[in-house]
């Protein structure tokens, strides 16, 4: 009777020293997931995912079709080009590609007049007919470049998924 008192009195002045404890916390001391940035704020994630895209679209500064709705630079294409010009990248001039049939001077104009509206100079904007060469590649390049790593690594060329005979078990 006295252990089972003892271990009641014992578990109370647990709880209240844990309670008291927490309630003294210094309030200059954050626990991490204390605050969360307030709804609008830039996050340091979104920030790294901004520059990666503008990254992306400038190494394939690429317009076509779908950006433009008949003559005229549609939102997605001023998207692409905002893009660009926000690659931290240094880029005298702009180059842009454009891969749209027909290629109207209309689009070409389109494409200047919003970059001069974002405050480029003609002498920083340079526009280029069809797709950006730089971003393409070919299948039979990618293929000779697998090829000659798996030989590097003692591989042969070939791709051929090799299984193993399954084991039979006969119950006699």
């Amino acid at each position: 009777m006295k252990t089972t008192r003892w271990m009641q009195g014992a578990v109370g002045l647990a709880v209240i020293a844990a309670a008291v404890g927490c309630q003294n916390r210094p309030p200059q001391q954050k626990r991490f997931g204390d605050e969360f940035a307030a709804d609008g704020q830039p996050r340091s994630v979104q920030n790294v995912i901004d520059a990666q895209a503008a990254r992306g679209a400038r190494a394939d500064a690429t317009l076509r079709g779908v950006h433009f709705d008949g003559e005229q630079l549609n939102t997605l294409g001023q998207q692409k080009l905002d893009l660009m010009l926000h690659d931290a990248a240094p880029a005298e001039p702009l180059v842009v590609y454009l891969d749209v049939r027909p290629a109207s001077d209309a689009r070409r104009l389109a494409v200047v007049a919003y970059l001069r509206d974002r405050g480029l100079k003609d002498s920083q904007i340079q526009l280029e007919a069809g797709p950006n060469p730089r971003s393409t590649s070919s299948a039979a390049d990618a293929d000779a470049a697998a090829k000659s790593i798996q030989s590097q690594q003692g591989q042969g060329p070939s791709s051929t998924l090799m299984i193993a005979p399954t084991a039979t078990s006969s119950n006699h």
